[in-house]
């Protein structure tokens, strides 16, 4: 299985956002921080487990990969975008290189195995896309020149263009089985919520209706616009640290920090999407 990922492992890049630190990674086996922005396993990781594939999936930067990446990888970058010009703020790896990455992964694969083998491999593998949220929270309204470019409307076909290039050269490298996630609500992540809690009360109602699946889920949040890292104010990457106060009850948190979710979140989202979406396609 592939994972084209874009959520949270940062600790093989020497930049600005970073969860190599605790209390990132407090409830990961070892309990370790691993470079993943929540306190234990992300997406990739629960979708290989549920899959019965892997427990944790490897980045591919790893410089210690063995053969089990090869049934296994992330290729995602903190922070990254469709758009090259979210990176700026960010410092992460664009989409564009990390499909560079991946096209490398296959050049691996095809020196291995052979060609033949290699493109079955890659043709029996799932690509898990998501990307796009970062195009505007670090990037549209954020810095100048996209916005003055674009009006919404127009970003979004700006970035709805880069992602339908960006799946016909996933197809033309070989994958048939690719998920693409939509946009979150992203006035639901807790700095957002902060810096908007002045907005009717009608949009905080219908941001919750749109995650009510995920709420409404085993896991049981009752606390779903602050996060569990920090005293309310902007804590995230390095100002979410082992000075930084953890609430007592993190089963009660949708979100580790102000940005990024928890791992009974990330469970919870990967369990519909292997339990509701994956069913669809053919999982050889």
């Amino acid at each position: 299985m592939i994972q084209l990922w874009t959520p949270e492992i940062t600790t093989l890049l020497t930049r600005f956002f970073k969860a190599n630190h605790l209390p990132y990674g407090q409830d990961f086996p070892g309990h370790i921080p691993t470079g993943r922005f929540s306190n234990g396993k992300l997406n990739p990781d629960f979708v290989a487990s549920f899959l019965g594939i892997k427990q944790t999936v490897p980045t591919s930067l790893d410089p210690n990969l063995s053969n089990d990446a090869f049934n296994g990888l992330v290729f995602a970058s903190a922070g990254s975008g469709y758009d090259e010009l979210t990176t700026i703020l960010t410092g992460a790896i664009p989409v564009p290189k990390q499909l560079g990455q991946f096209k490398s992964y296959i050049a691996k694969l095809s020196r291995i195995f052979g060609n033949n083998e290699a493109q079955n491999i890659i043709e029996k593998s799932l690509a898990i896309i998501s990307a796009g949220t970062n195009d505007f929270g670090f990037n549209y309204y954020l810095l100048p020149m996209r916005i003055q470019q674009f009006d919404i409307n127009g970003f979004q076909d700006f970035l709805l263009k880069a992602l339908h290039d960006f799946v016909k050269e996933l197809y033309k490298r070989g994958c048939r089985k690719i998920v693409i996630a939509g946009l979150p609500p992203m006035g639901c992540v807790p700095i957002l919520v902060r810096k908007d809690s002045s907005r009717p009360s009608i949009e905080h109602v219908w941001r919750t209706r749109m995650l009510m699946p995920v709420l409404q889920w085993k896991a049981r949040f009752t606390e779903t616009e602050e996060g569990c890292c920090g005293s309310g104010l902007l804590e995230a990457s390095f100002l979410c640290n082992p000075e930084t106060p953890v609430c007592e009850t993190p089963s009660d948190f949708m979100f580790w920090d102000k940005l990024s979710s928890k791992r009974a979140a990330y469970k919870a989202m990967s369990h519909l999407l292997v339990n509701q979406i994956l069913p669809k396609l053919t999982l050889e």
